[in-house]
């Protein structure tokens, strides 16, 4: 929130802009060259205030498993969660390391039903009704669904 009066663009149309480019994918998908798009949270903690992933040099097993995961089918590679796709154990380097995979992979539901309201007021308030991308908004329509059926 504290960027919110930088923001040169209207927030709602730069969205638009970028959603765009899924259209004429979907139009020649052949001729697309959209990547793929991977999330994840680097600065996970637990309880001790100690992170789960050991970061640095480390990054390097994720960026492996994300190239092993687009050259193979999302069934050796991932589990499907409400969230997208996650790492199978079986499929990241994990030799000389010790994190608790558990810990590591959880979502925890409160914790999302949470995010998702604070980041659509967030994105309501930046944005406004009358801009808001129907995309987004049914994205998170979605998203919400998927929560609740966990």
């Amino acid at each position: 929130m504290g960027m919110t009066r930088y923001i040169g663009y209207p927030l709602g149309e730069y969205i638009q802009h970028w959603l765009s480019f899924d259209k004429t994918a979907k139009k020649d998908p052949s001729s697309s060259q959209l990547p793929k798009v991977f999330f994840l949270n680097l600065f996970k903690e637990k309880a001790e205030n100690k992170f789960l992933w050991p970061g640095f040099g480390e990054n390097i097993r994720i960026l492996q498993w994300i190239v092993h995961r687009i050259s193979k089918s999302a069934e050796d590679t991932a589990i499907k969660t409400f969230l997208g796709y996650v790492p199978r154990l079986n499929s990241m380097n994990l030799t000389g390391i010790k994190v608790d995979w558990d810990d590591l992979i959880a979502a925890p539901k409160p914790f999302w039903v949470n995010e998702l309201r604070i980041v659509r007021k967030t994105l309501d308030l930046i944005i406004g009704n009358s801009d808001f991308p129907k995309a987004i908004s049914d994205e998170f329509f979605e998203f919400g669904k998927r929560l609740s059926s966990t």
